[in-house]
């Protein structure tokens, strides 16, 4: 981990686990995954329907926020071996 990366998370981690999950998971991954893949990839042969939208939406909802959970863990577990290694210096 780098410097700048360390410092990074540092910031992130202030946020709480919550506000990174839903910023970073749903914000920024969920929503601009449930566009993409529900209007421009899965076009429905019946049509755009208000079913297949918030079944769609709430995939990517829940979608978005395994991913931040998994950044959020990864971020952790490097920020913790970072500081360890900094700390044994």
């Amino acid at each position: 981990m780098t410097n700048n990366q360390f410092e990074s998370w540092k910031k992130s981690r202030v946020q709480g686990k919550l506000k990174f999950v839903l910023l970073r998971g749903v914000l920024s991954w969920g929503i601009p995954m449930f566009i993409f893949m529900t209007f421009i990839i899965n076009k429905p042969e019946a049509g755009f329907t208000s079913q297949f939208i918030v079944v769609n939406a709430l995939i990517w909802a829940i979608a978005g926020a395994v991913f931040g959970l998994i950044v959020w863990y990864f971020g952790e577990s490097s920020f913790h071996k970072e500081l360890a290694k900094r700390n044994n210096i």
